[in-house]
């Protein structure tokens, strides 16, 4: 969480492969948020407020990854969108005069 926040806002490429490899961690714990808990933020040294809010974005993706069909596979809307910002400003900057 501590580092998609910081990658959102400074790098919107890195965030995206980085949420592509929080949903494939997600998969490998079965989306389930207390195994996550449990098992891989108790590994960090965050504080208690830090704990609590890296267990609910990781429980809260997972819950997102269920309701949108994404438990086996594919990319968050999120993410989708994301990409489509991507490629739009791809797209924007090869067809700019500016940036030849």
């Amino acid at each position: 969480m501590i580092i998609a926040d910081k990658l959102k806002t400074t790098n919107r490429a890195e965030y995206l492969l980085y949420m592509w490899q929080v949903e494939d961690l997600l998969r490998a714990y079965g989306l389930d948020a207390d195994r996550i808990a449990r098992e891989y933020v108790a590994r960090f040294t965050l504080n208690e407020t830090q704990r609590k809010a890296t267990e609910q974005w990781y429980a809260d993706l997972c819950e997102m990854m269920r309701s949108e069909g994404k438990a086996q596979g594919g990319h968050l809307q999120i993410c989708q969108n994301i990409l489509q910002e991507l490629t739009e400003l791809h797209t924007g900057l090869l067809r700019s005069s500016h940036f030849p």
